[in-house]
């Protein structure tokens, strides 16, 4: 009988919690996924790269720099904006699909100055340089009328060096080289919202998981000294853009102009042994800035 009443308090309460939650307000209907009709065609886009490259790690900082009595100053080394440039071919098959390859390079030479002990001054040449490769199959999706999302996944190979050089007076001190070259998966999402009238803008993003060989040479005729080797490593990849675009449609074609900025980041791609801690230290490789490109489809 406990249990009988205990069970008709317990719906009771129910039923009176219900009644003051109020009910279901209005519901509105998601707008339909939808794929756009079969095509076929072709594209081509180039897109120029000014980019600017940063480090962490033992490529952050210069040495340090006296100041005063027991009093250094560490300066970041020398980052420029250099260009770069990004070639891309796809073939649009089926209800939104599509298989893409695209090809970025940047090579940039940045030589900052440095006053060491004794007023002694220093050279630091750096040379970051990138050359990718992405294979990727995607598939666009459209949210409505205006907004619309292409997802795509494939695979990446890179080849990524930076030397690093440092002379004084004419002299070599330091001479590093890095490389690794580095596969593996990549997905990703390219997120478009159409303004009319052919304006557009857009925000992609894409992550990856690349491994393979990562080899060091570093010769210091100022320790008298050279130092090498080689790892396999695993080194995630980051990647976004955002930015805008408008399309101009001639006939049966398109021809798409871009503007936007990008980011991109490396972890852990470069290896090097240091003399100053004697230990194997490691720096990322990110670069940002503006870009501006041309595509045309038909």
């Amino acid at each position: 009988m406990k249990l009988f009443s205990k069970g008709i308090m317990l719906v009771f309460c129910l039923m009176t919690s219900l009644g003051y939650s109020g009910t279901t307000g209005t519901l509105c209907q998601a707008k339909t996924a939808t794929v756009p009709c079969e095509r076929k065609a072709w594209n081509v886009g180039i897109e120029a790269l000014y980019l600017e490259p940063y480090y962490n790690g033992f490529l952050t900082y210069l040495a340090p720099q006296q100041v005063a009595t027991n009093t250094f100053k560490h300066s970041q080394i020398g980052k420029e904006y250099g260009w770069g440039f990004r070639i891309e071919g796809s073939y649009h098959f089926s209800t939104g699909k599509d298989l893409k390859v695209n090809w970025l390079h940047y090579k940039n030479r940045v030589a900052t100055e440095q006053i060491g002990e004794n007023n002694q001054v220093f050279i630091n040449h750096t040379t970051p340089q990138i050359d990718a490769v992405n294979i990727e199959i995607g598939q666009l999706v459209h949210y409505g009328e205006s907004a619309a999302i292409r997802f795509h996944g494939g695979g990446q190979y890179a080849q990524i060096k930076n030397p690093l050089y440092i002379d004084s007076n004419g002299i070599a001190q330091f001479d590093i080289q890095t490389k690794a070259n580095i596969i593996g998966p990549r997905l990703g999402a390219d997120m478009m919202y159409d303004f009319q009238k052919g304006f557009t803008a857009f925000c992609n993003g894409a992550g990856a998981l690349l491994a393979g060989k990562n080899k060091f040479h570093n010769v210091s005729p100022r320790f008298s000294s050279v130092h090498y080797g080689e790892s396999t490593d695993v080194t995630p990849l980051l990647e976004a853009k955002l930015g805008a675009q408008y399309t101009h449609r001639i006939s049966d074609s398109e021809v798409k102009l871009k503007l936007g900025w990008m980011w991109l980041k490396y972890f852990n791609i470069y290896q090097t042994f240091a003399n100053r801690t004697n230990n194997i230290e490691q720096s990322d490789l990110s670069l940002q800035g503006p870009f501006a490109g041309v595509v045309w489809i038909g």
